[in-house]
């Protein structure tokens, strides 16, 4: 078996071990419950740093919608979004208010204009497509004829 990192190199080790969509579902489920909801509920700012799935899984955590949408979900990278919650009656639970801007299923806010927000998404969608052979490669391949990236076993 062979793998090929990020930088196109082709190295002689077992693809590392992952973790499927649902796994970080789960694990950013539990975190969203047990470590971001409650200081949220205590009035504290909440900064989250990720990408990728991750954010995915966060975004359907707190917008509560199928889990078959996540996948479909395009986040460009370096482009910050914001989620503003209200208290509900009682006082124990949050929910994100729906922004202007935002796209349902989505509550959030992408803080980068309409037409910048549109090509970044497209651009992330290309790229997700090539990577599994779906569609041509926005990016350049290799002499080896690889993009940086895929997995590449014999």
């Amino acid at each position: 078996r062979r793998w090929q990192d990020r930088l196109g190199a082709i190295r002689p080790v077992t693809p590392p071990p992952s973790e499927s969509l649902r796994d970080v579902i789960e694990r950013c489920g539990a975190i969203w419950r047990s470590d971001i909801l409650p200081d949220l509920l205590e009035g504290k700012d909440v900064l989250i740093v990720g990408h990728g799935n991750t954010i995915r899984a966060l975004m359907q955590a707190i917008d509560n919608f199928d889990e078959e949408i996540t996948p479909e979900l395009e986040i460009p990278p370096c482009v910050p979004l914001v989620y503003r919650f209200q208290r509900l009656p009682g006082g124990s639970q949050l929910a994100p208010v729906p922004q202007p801007s935002a796209t349902p299923p989505l509550s959030c806010e992408f803080l980068a204009e309409e037409d910048e927000l549109e090509r970044a998404q497209e651009l992330v969608r290309r790229i997700s497509m090539a990577r599994y052979g779906l569609a041509a490669s926005p990016m350049r391949a290799d002499e080896h004829g690889s993009l940086p990236g895929l997995e590449s076993n014999a």
